[in-house]
């Protein structure tokens, strides 16, 4: 009679860790499939934009807070922006090739408000023809 009545006292203790530990873990994970990108040729002058993919595949939203550019050839769209669990979200950015023909290349860092992983860094290159 004793080992039935303290089965469930035990089942409870484990049940309650494991509701206890579930919120306060992050996993939150965010996966860019493509953060370098190479861009066809672009006419000389022109603005085209470039999407990259982020999926978010934790427990957790991650927020995009910001983005910094390595050159004013770049600028992103619709920041800051929530991604929820489970969810994707496609960041536009607006490229705008060198007034002059040849190779170009840029860096955008995407700031997360993640401490497992602060920031994201993207990359595209393409040739002004």
């Amino acid at each position: 009679m004793k080992i039935h009545y303290s089965s469930p006292i035990i089942l409870f203790s484990i049940s309650v860790v494991i509701i206890l530990l579930a919120p306060n873990t992050s996993y939150s994970r965010l996966s860019v499939p493509r953060k370098d990108m190479s861009l066809e040729s672009i006419r000389v002058g022109d603005t085209i934009l470039v999407d990259y993919e982020f999926v978010n595949t934790g427990w957790t939203e991650v927020k995009l807070v910001g983005a910094l550019s390595s050159c004013s050839c770049s600028t992103v769209e619709d920041l800051p922006i929530t991604i929820s669990s489970k969810q994707s979200y496609t960041l536009k950015v607006r490229v705008k090739s060198p007034s002059y023909a040849g190779d170009f290349s840029g860096r955008i860092t995407v700031l997360l408000d993640d401490s497992s992983l602060p920031s994201v860094v993207l990359t595209f290159k393409g040739r002004a023809i």
